[in-house]
């Protein structure tokens, strides 16, 4: 009995180990294949057509403002203004008439001088798969920015690459460890599903209205 216990716990914490590596070996994947595509200041950033802006709330549960949200807007109206981007699609959730991701990202980008007429709403980017390939295959991208947060931009480019569009990233303003460690948490394994979408499940976007 003490050996049959022995050999289990082995058992277990090889499976443990072999579940941490390939967590490390996964997201180190995805960051590397991505890492020279990601432009942090507006300098590094080729000028194209579409700046493709993903959706988050604007707030967070409590009510307070999200600082994601904030980052990405400002990114957004800073490559703008720059001439970097002539027009924004703004991806995200429109879930209900209560809650519109790209309706609350338009009117804060307005806010910060970014005309009307250079934005278009994509209310069904409800996942980064979503807003990838429906910028390419609904909206006719060809080329574009991915703005973002750091921690993102790795799936979101990974994406790209698969797809076909041809992308760089474009760093929002970075969010204080302390206040996005459960974020980027999450953000470890949501790379692990993504490659499990592509590789394995063969997860299909929506793509449709």
């Amino acid at each position: 009995m003490i050996r049959k216990k022995s050999r289990f716990r082995r058992w277990c914490l090889r499976l443990c180990l072999a579940g941490v590596v390939g967590v490390v070996l996964a997201n180190a994947l995805v960051i590397l294949s991505t890492r020279h595509l990601i432009k942090e200041s507006p300098a590094e950033v080729a000028s194209v057509t579409t700046g493709l802006v993903l959706g988050t709330s604007k707030n967070v549960e409590d009510g307070r403002p999200n600082l994601f949200f904030a980052g990405r807007i400002q990114a957004a109206a800073e490559l703008f203004k720059a001439g970097k981007v002539q027009h924004l699609l703004l991806s995200g959730d429109h879930q209900s008439d209560d809650y519109n991701e790209p309706a609350d990202m338009q009117r804060a980008l307005i806010a910060r001088g970014v005309p009307a007429s250079a934005m278009t709403q994509d209310g069904a980017g409800l996942r980064t798969l979503d807003s990838v390939v429906r910028a390419r295959e609904n909206f006719g991208v060809k080329e574009c920015v991915i703005i973002t947060d750091d921690f993102h931009l790795p799936r979101a480019l990974y994406l790209a690459k698969h797809f076909g569009l041809n992308a760089t990233g474009y760093c929002s303003a970075g969010v204080d460890w302390g206040l996005s460690f459960r974020t980027r948490v999450r953000e470890y394994f949501a790379r692990i599903k993504m490659l499990l979408d592509l590789h394995l499940l063969d997860t299909r976007p929506q793509t449709s209205p």
